[in-house]
């Protein structure tokens, strides 16, 4: 009897809170699955309740638990329709930090009859008032690394270990780097092809860290990036072989090229991040306010929140940029599929992003984007994005120069008056990086059918 084949995926942070992750998960599952149509997706989750409703066809594995077959029952998982699932986990959210109270999936499932015709109440609400927005706010605290044990984990199940995409190959993800690294050299040892997909390579100057990478990073069989020139050199630098790496864009391309729209959008979309890594702080967000709303009243357009990560600062930040302004769009729910996302960047005719995703979101549907950026981290990530897409369609407006605010508000408007002429090139430059990475895939695919695990 044929085994059938085994592919185990790592996001390398594993709560599936951030739709950029998301979109790079979905399709990366999506591509395995039309390669490889007969094989298993094993996905690596804290939070395996909310990864089977984000992706019907994954198995949640414990990090703890590499090497254990997953269960495939989904039980009260598919008696509940997804968006009412993201709506009860945004409520147990808030329960948990307001109350201190622990919410099992049963009880959150018992509630969903209630919840069903809350819901149904409030869209009568929103059709009888003419509502917009509603916002959802929960500060769902600061993420957690999550290890495992990769002294104890078994890969040899496996016919393939998958790293999905992501922006984690630098100094600032270095808390999650360490334990990928771990796995990565496990799966190794055990003779399971290797591959990282999706990956946006940051500056890694750490030397423990560049250590530990020129130790791992070599042999891994196959590495997809984002951008050329500074993934190509740094993982040149770490002594990985030029063969083993495609470029490839973004793997989230194709899912947000999906929704594009065929006419222009109206509106403008605002997505931020204020963290750290970004170096942007509260201080400019009245200034990125003020040419936002400038623009908008001119264009009398919409303003549309595009939050990337269920966090309550990026919420609360993009709510600031759109406070006393007339008309705007916010996502009510606090777990919004990535769909939900893509689906309001349709309607935007400029998405103004400080986050790496916002961005990709909208240059994929032929949006130009005025990108804000300070930290190294940040305008590296969206400078790569303008190399791929065109400095044109991907402005880099530098927060807290000396011209910032009209820098800002210059280019806010010059996006706005080009877009009809910027759409069909953005599209092109999307179309031609889905085929790239379709290219890299195919020898994803490849390697997979080409080794046997070590365990079968």
């Amino acid at each position: 009897m044929r085994t059938r084949m085994r592919i185990l995926l790592d996001q390398v942070v594993h709560d599936h809170r951030n739709n950029g992750n998301n979109a790079l998960l979905e399709i990366a599952m999506r591509r395995l699955e039309r390669l490889l149509p007969d094989a298993s997706l094993d996905v690596l989750s804290t939070a395996p309740h909310l990864c089977r409703v984000a992706f019907r066809s994954a198995n949640p594995v414990s990090p703890d638990g590499i090497g254990a077959i997953p269960e495939g029952r989904r039980g009260l998982l598919d008696l509940v329709p997804p968006p009412l699932w993201r709506l009860l986990f945004g409520l147990r959210d808030q329960l948990q930090e307001q109350a201190g109270r622990q919410l099992s999936v049963k009880s959150l499932a018992s509630a969903a009859g209630v919840l069903t015709r809350v819901r149904s109440r409030h869209n009568s609400h929103r059709e009888a008032t003419g509502e917009e927005s509603v916002s959802c706010r929960s500060d769902v605290g600061e993420r957690t690394t999550h290890a495992g044990d990769p002294e104890g984990s078994d890969f040899s199940i496996y016919n393939l270990y998958v790293a999905t995409g992501g922006g984690y190959l630098c100094d600032f993800d270095k808390r999650f780097l360490y334990p990928l690294f771990d796995r990565i050299e496990r799966a190794v040892s055990q003779g399971v092809p290797v591959v990282m997909v999706g990956q946006g390579v940051g500056a890694i100057r750490d030397p423990e860290l560049r250590r530990r990478a020129r130790e791992v990073l070599p042999s891994v069989d196959l590495i997809l990036i984002r951008e050329r020139e500074l993934g190509m050199n740094l993982l040149e630098s770490l002594g990985v072989p030029a063969g083993k790496v495609v470029v490839t864009g973004d793997d989230a391309i194709e899912l947000a090229y999906e929704y594009r729209a065929s006419e222009l959008g109206s509106d403008i979309g605002v997505s931020l991040r204020v963290a750290d890594y970004t170096e942007v702080e509260t201080g400019h967000i009245a200034t990125i306010r003020t040419a936002v709303q400038q623009i908008a009243r001119r264009h009398g357009a919409a303003l549309v929140g595009l939050p990337i990560d269920v966090n309550d600062r990026d919420r609360r930040y993009i709510a600031a940029v759109l406070d006393g302004y007339p008309k705007t769009c916010q996502g009510w729910l606090l777990y919004e599929s990535t769909a939900d996302v893509l689906r309001r960047v349709r309607r935007c005719r400029v998405v103004v992003s400080g986050t790496y995703h916002g961005a990709v979101f909208a240059l994929s549907q032929g949006i130009p984007v005025v990108a804000v950026a300070r930290s190294e981290y940040q305008t590296d990530k969206v400078e790569g994005l303008a190399s791929e897409f065109g400095r044109s369609g991907c402005q880099v407006v530098r927060v807290g120069s000396g011209g910032f605010a009209s820098e800002l508000a210059d280019a806010i408007d010059l996006a706005w008056e080009s877009a009809g002429e910027l759409k069909p090139e953005l599209l092109r430059s999307a179309e031609r990086q889905i085929g790239w990475a379709r290219e890299g895939y195919a020898r994803v695919g490849g390697l997979a059918r080409g080794i046997q695990p070590c365990g079968a």
